[in-house]
């Protein structure tokens, strides 16, 4: 248990405190799946497909979302966790990435959860001529432009919106996702199953144009070592019963890896 001790006591902060993820390869930056080197209309059609051939249950859009991030789709969500040990595994697991070095980034809980009070400055405006009320995005559009969205309420946005985030996932200049603010948010996954509360998992949602908004947080790090990573995972399995039979108890085949990984590499 000595490796993990001194990691912990690396990060040498309240557990609670802090989001974290692990990441097998420290050159790797935190980028969002939909932002890896994928060409936007090939992610169109990877989520149009999805809804056309593959059924994932009847949820609500955001769940839809939260399920393609889930089953490996490419999303502008990211994977965090509640607790520090498994997001050393995950900066040790991968296989392919053992000869490099990992990183763990944490940072304070300090995001605004998803939802419309958070995203959206509303501003209610009596048009007196009509007899209506315009609930307009205030600051980002200019008068005309506001005339012409006058469909954009909060009613409508509240009945819409994650169907506009997967119909357009990169949230182009033409369509009314890209009126959001351009921040990293929380997102409540309310169909989690065993592997999300088995990681303790927490999502969040970038709604900028790409990765780089993370920069402009106060992330931190701490870095592991490539030579400890075989002993670290041994150590979260043998103490304290993290590994993959745990963190995927759906998928039991990342178990069987596991093994074959320890007695045939």
């Amino acid at each position: 248990m000595q490796k993990i001790n001194k990691l912990l006591t690396d990060i040498n902060i309240p557990e609670a405190k802090y989001y974290y993820r692990g990441q097998a390869d420290i050159n790797w930056d935190l980028t969002e799946g939909i932002f890896r080197t994928h060409k936007k209309e090939s992610i169109k059609n990877i989520y149009s497909d999805i809804k056309d051939d593959i059924y994932l249950g009847d949820e609500n859009k955001i769940d839809f979302l939260c399920k393609l991030q889930h089953y490996g789709a490419p999303t502008r969500l990211l994977d965090w966790t509640l607790n520090p040990l498994v997001a050393i595994f995950f900066a040790c697991d991968d296989i392919n990435n053992r000869d490099k070095d990992g990183k763990i980034f944490f940072f304070e809980k300090i995001l605004k959860k998803l939802d419309f009070d958070n995203i959206f400055n509303f501003e209610e405006k009596k048009d007196n001529s009509e007899g209506i009320t315009d609930i307009s995005i205030s600051y980002k559009l200019d008068e005309l432009e506001k005339k012409a969205v006058k469909f954009n309420s909060k009613k409508w946005w509240n009945e819409n919106f994650y169907e506009e985030l997967i119909d357009n996932p990169f949230l182009d200049d033409n369509n009314r996702v890209s009126q959001l603010k351009k921040e990293i948010f929380i997102v409540e996954n309310r169909s989690k199953g065993n592997r999300e509360i088995n990681q303790k998992s927490i999502l969040t949602i970038n709604m900028s144009e790409n990765s780089d908004i993370w920069k402009t947080y106060d992330l931190k790090h701490i870095i592991i070592k490539k030579e400890d990573k075989n002993d670290i995972l041994e150590e979260l399995k043998n103490i304290f019963n993290i590994w993959e039979l745990t963190l995927y108890p759906d998928n039991p085949d990342k178990a069987i890896d596991h093994f074959k990984i320890k007695h045939l590499t």
